[in-house]
């Protein structure tokens, strides 16, 4: 009787596999030619979110900061008022490896520490310019060797965002030490000599594609380009804006001569910001664009060049799960995706990406976001987190691409159900204050497929 059980077991378990059980809890079935890989952005981990521990971790060396944060008695996540603190990040990063799905690499869109770092460094630690660049310094390692540990033998592909400063919110030179401090951390920059010798020179970097063959992953340092840049906390005399422009156009001349494709990820997407637009419109003015205007006029004239061999590009700061698509890119429009933050403070609901593609030419399939519903419950854990949806089975189609998207903005002008699914889970579904309303959502709609600021106002009008 008893070998009868135990043969029924061992039965019972050779067949799950025909029977469809899977270890993979994404929302797809991945097939034979198909692969995934992970989105993160704007992780603003705060340092500062436990008092107690803030002198603790300004002693010791990096290496010891995990041990130092796990003491913390602080296990719930922070509301909407306060960045993430370390349960949060660990919790995105456990959830993201408990889907079952071995990631072929990641993608993070930069901002890796908090808000207002200067500051609360004051209040809590206190010290001169070199005491404030050692503390953030070790901050940027520390969640660039949180990232890359949970994610063990996962490719990631780190941009540098406005926050990933050595003094202050976008101010950054060419040359600085924290590059020379990243470029030995992350390790797909580290593991290319080409790539860390660019990058010392300013945060952009240029690598192969880890399963894509004839494919590059070019990572941009666009706060060099932002509107609000005006320089580094040190005299420079370089001007990196225009040496990284003239440096991505070599890239893609380059990947263009050597019949290569190029994806690029980024910080600060060009184009229009919506949340602000209104009120320039409104009053007959242009409204204000991520970029500076020179760059923006650069970039575009580069995607008119050498749009053809662009697959796609990544990018985040807004803490939203947005998009764009250009249409000045040469040979077929382009895909912007705008990757949602994992932290809160916007008033989004933290967020994670996955994406799942095809392994033979890199096409994106399919795109699903993982939220933490309401932060109001005394969330903790990775089991705070949750599938949101993902694209093709909400939206009904077949591939997250370029050419569905621009049909998708469509549906969102003209559709007042797809516009409210789309409002939803712009910002994961807040409970908090929602930034698209019934009065300003075409500014918001003319921004995913109107990047010049003209031809936005025209459309917004």
């Amino acid at each position: 009787m008893k070998l009868k059980i135990v043969v029924g077991l061992l039965m019972g378990l050779l067949m799950l596999p025909a029977m469809g059980w899977s270890k993979n809890n994404t929302p797809w079935k991945i097939g034979k030619h198909e692969g995934v890989f992970l989105m993160m952005s704007d992780i603003h981990f705060n340092p500062f979110d436990d008092p107690a521990l803030v002198k603790q971790l300004a002693a010791a060396p990096v290496e010891q900061w995990t041990a130092i944060l796990e003491t913390s008695s602080h296990k719930t996540f922070p509301g909407y008022d306060g960045d993430p603190n370390y349960a949060l990040v660990v919790s995105s990063l456990d959830k993201a490896m408990s889907l079952g799905v071995k990631y072929d690499y990641a993608i993070i869109t930069g901002d890796y520490v908090s808000h207002n770092f200067k500051q609360a460094f004051q209040k809590y630690v206190s010290g001169d310019d070199k005491a404030l660049k050692e503390f953030s310094t070790k901050c940027e390692v520390f969640v660039a060797r949180t990232v890359q540990s949970h994610l063990a033998g996962v490719p990631v592909y780190f941009a540098v965002g406005n926050h990933d400063s050595e003094c202050d919110n976008y101010a950054m030179t060419a040359s600085d030490d924290l590059w020379k401090v990243l470029a030995q951390e992350w390790t797909s920059v580290a593991a290319n000599p080409e790539a860390a010798q660019n990058f010392v020179h300013g945060g952009y970097y240029a690598a192969p594609h880890p399963t894509l063959k004839d494919h590059e992953i070019v990572a941009l340092n666009s706060v060099f380009w932002a509107k609000k840049y005006e320089g580094g906390c040190k005299t420079d005399s370089a001007n990196p804006g225009v040496d990284e422009m003239n440096w991505l156009q070599k890239v893609l001349q380059n990947a263009k001569a050597n019949h290569q494709i190029v994806s690029l990820t980024m910080h600060l997407p060009p184009g229009v910001k919506a949340e602000k637009a209104e009120a320039k419109v409104e009053e007959n003015k242009l409204p204000k664009t991520y970029w500076k205007p020179e760059y923006e006029r650069a970039f575009a004239k580069l995607l008119r060049m050498y749009g053809d061999i662009i697959d796609a590009g990544y990018a985040g700061h807004s803490h939203m799960d947005d998009f764009r698509v250009d249409t000045i890119a040469r040979g077929k429009p382009l895909l912007l995706h705008i990757c949602p933050g994992v932290c809160q403070i916007d008033g989004n609901n933290p967020g994670f990406q996955i994406m799942l593609y095809d392994k033979k030419d890199g096409s994106l399939k399919d795109m699903a976001t993982y939220y933490v519903p309401d932060l109001k419950t005394g969330a903790t854990g990775q089991e705070a987190w949750s599938l949101e949806y993902s694209f093709d089975e909400t939206y009904g189609f077949k591939g997250y691409n370029a050419e569905n998207l621009l049909t998708l903005a469509g549906q969102i002008a003209s559709d007042p159900a797809v516009r409210q699914k789309f409002d939803e889970f712009y910002s994961m579904k807040t409970p908090a204050d929602q930034a698209i309303t019934d009065k300003n959502w075409k500014f918001f709609n003319c921004s995913q497929t109107h990047m010049d600021p003209q031809s936005f106002a025209d459309c917004a009008r």
